[in-house]
């Protein structure tokens, strides 16, 4: 039980990168129509920092991912979007509360249009709107939700988004819980997917990280055998993607005035190549330049 909390731990930041580095096709897959709207010629900004000064109360011991996007539209309006995902494999009796007061403080603060999106990662029931009543006093609010375990697994392998992959990681995930024999053979379906899909080498790359992370094995037999399957098949399609990354990554984080970013990336990249759990981007943060150079070594000696 004590590896499933781990797992669980770092599903949030999974989708946060995830979300960030696919987000026009994360937008296609659960609002089609609006990504329809939006001009990705003038870019998009995720507000973190502007997100994490709305104070809104959590609920203790409770995972999310909260992302608010600016983007623009093609007739010129600018449209900011509230991303509210639920990492959380359980229900949760104050979500559409927490919903409904993230949208209220973001439109006092900003008084700009949102759009707010609830995803569900959990086999989720009952109705997801905040209503309030007192005295003939009413408020029904309503905002955009999908489960990803309505979602048709057929639907989802058909399709050309590569964000369909993120969602079929999930519902493996479910599916399998732990047992890690249905694990490694979901993870396995998945990667070969990835490749077969034609996705680009930075889609590539960002899917990789949340199909290892989402579809965790704890087993370092199937971890090596999953890495021989990508090897295999990286080989055989000249797409030395995934397995290029840990001898590139570590051989530049040995390069003399590497950006600190970059250096950090690179250990993180080595401990997911190797199995490991992936540190805390903050906690690496705190870490001197020779402190990083020095991790990294000890992966690369590994």
């Amino acid at each position: 039980m004590k590896k499933t909390k781990e797992y669980n731990s770092c599903f949030d930041e999974l989708w946060k990168n995830v979300i960030e580095n696919l987000f026009r096709n994360f937008l296609f897959l659960f609002l089609p129509e609006l990504g329809a709207m939006v001009n990705f010629s003038r870019g998009y900004d995720f507000l973190d920092k502007e997100l994490q000064k709305i104070d809104v109360p959590l609920r203790k011991g409770k995972k999310f991912v909260d992302k608010l996007v600016k983007v623009h539209l093609e007739n010129g309006q600018e449209k900011w979007i509230l991303l509210h995902i639920e990492v959380q494999g359980q229900s949760a009796v104050d979500f559409n509360e927490r919903m409904f007061i993230y949208f209220y403080r973001i439109f006092d603060k900003y008084k700009k249009k949102i759009v707010c999106l609830g995803i569900i990662t959990y086999p989720a029931k009952g109705t997801f709107e905040y209503r309030y009543e007192f005295f003939n006093t009413r408020i029904v609010y309503q905002y955009n939700i999908a489960k990803i375990e309505e979602m048709k697994e057929e639907e989802l392998l058909k399709s050309s988004n590569p964000f369909a992959l993120v969602c079929l990681a999930v519902k493996y995930g479910n599916a399998a819980k732990d047992d890690k024999e249905l694990r490694f053979k979901f993870k396995r379906k998945l990667i070969r997917l990835m490749y077969e899909k034609g996705n680009s080498r930075e889609e590539i790359l960002a899917l990789f990280e949340f199909i290892d992370g989402a579809l965790e094995l704890h087993d370092e037999v199937l971890g090596m055998k999953i890495m021989e399957e990508i090897e295999k098949i990286e080989e055989k399609e000249t797409m030395p993607y995934v397995t290029s990354i840990e001898r590139l990554g570590i051989k530049k984080g040995m390069e003399k005035g590497m950006e600190k970013g970059e250096l950090i990336g690179d250990i993180r990249v080595a401990q997911l190549m190797k199995g490991l759990p992936m540190s805390d981007k903050k906690e690496l943060e705190e870490l001197s330049m020779d402190d990083l150079k020095s991790k990294l070594k000890e992966l690369s000696d590994k």
